[in-house]
This record gives structure tokens, C-alpha cells and sequence, in this order.
């Protein structure tokens, strides 16, 4: 992964008090907008969906702020949520938007599953249905050797991480059809 791309993932932290109430990976989109999973920060099975309680802190590489759901900018059936940094972090760039991908393009990520969640892990893949659906909404299927190996495994952490072609974003992970044990 291109280092540039890498200074706009940051892990996400739900924290109640002096603990982690649960993690996963956003990345920076705007000068202080993150996109995630909706499920990193919500309950979006709630009706209406309910932020999950604690504060969120976002850690990039070079910069550690809190960070707060933007009202109204996020789908719980598609799960997906903007977040804003309280303090965006100086002079990095966002990861640049696309719109589309097909069958067979390759795709990376960079994000905070269990097996390495304080470093965080390179995961590589191929698109394998680029018009598929998930949950009856419209979703890219990745394949990833890595994770299919167990390397990376279990993958809880790498929601909400930037589903990355060519160098731009295409969308984030939501879920993944790896059991665990």
C-alpha cells in the first residue's frame, strides 16, 4: 500500500472510561471526514439505530483525535457513517473516491483485525462479483487468499476498512462470510 494511502487509515476505538468497548478502521475521505462501517460506532439493527456508548478516538499513524458521528450522513442498511474529527490531522490527504470496479480487479486494504489489532495488517484480494448484493443491498465480493489461509484471521476489526483499486476508494468492508473456529 502506497505510504500516503496508509497516513489516512486510522483504527477506531470505542472507549467507555479506561477500555476499548470495541475497534475497527475508517479512513479519511475529506480534510476531517472519516468513513466507516456504521456497526463500528452504532447499532444499526436499533430502530432508530443507537450510537454504541463511549467516546471515539481515531488513531492514524502520526495523529490520535476524537471524532463524532455526523448527524444524518450515515445508512444503516448499508452500513456505512461519517465521522468527523475533532482535530483533523495536519497534512494528510484524503484517499481519493471512485465510483465503480469490475470482475477480477484487485483490490488492498489496510486495517485492525483481532490477530494484529494494535499494528494493524495488509490484506490483498480480487473483486469477484462487482454488481453483487449482501443483506439485499448492493455490495462488492472480495475474495482474499490471506484471509482465506487464516492469515489475518479472525477478520472482527477490519470493518469499516477502505476497499482500495488503483490507488482509490470504492467502498468499505461490512461484513465477511468467514465463520469463526
Amino acid at each position: 500500500m502506497q505510504p500516503v494511502l496508509r497516513q489516512a487509515i486510522a483504527r477506531i476505538d470505542i472507549v467507555q472510561g479506561d477500555r476499548s468497548a470495541g475497534h475497527g478502521t475508517g479512513c479519511l475521505v475529506a480534510p476531517d471526514l472519516v468513513l466507516t462501517a456504521m456497526h463500528v460506532v452504532a447499532n444499526r439493527q436499533a430502530s432508530p439505530p443507537s450510537l454504541l456508548a463511549g467516546t471515539i478516538v481515531l488513531t492514524f499513524p502520526t495523529h490520535t483525535c476524537e471524532a463524532t458521528v455526523v448527524e444524518g450522513r450515515w445508512d444503516a442498511r448499508s452500513d456505512w457513517a461519517l465521522l468527523r474529527c475533532a482535530t483533523p490531522p495536519a497534512g494528510v490527504r484524503p484517499v481519493p473516491l471512485a465510483d465503480s470496479v469490475t470482475d477480477g480487479e484487485e483490490w488492498e486494504t489496510f486495517g485492525f483485525p483481532e490477530a494484529n489489532s494494535r499494528d494493524g495488517l495488509a490484506q490483498l484480494g480480487t473483486v469477484e462479483n462487482a454488481n453483487g448484493t449482501f443483506e439485499s443491498v448492493a455490495a462488492y465480493q472480495l475474495f482474499s487468499r490471506q484471509a482465506a489461509a487464516g492469515v489475518g484471521a479472525p477478520v472482527k476489526g477490519l470493518s469499516g476498512g477502505p476497499v482500495i483499486v488503483d490507488g482509490a476508494l470504492v467502498g468499505v468492508f461490512r461484513s465477511s462470510l468467514m465463520r469463526e473456529g
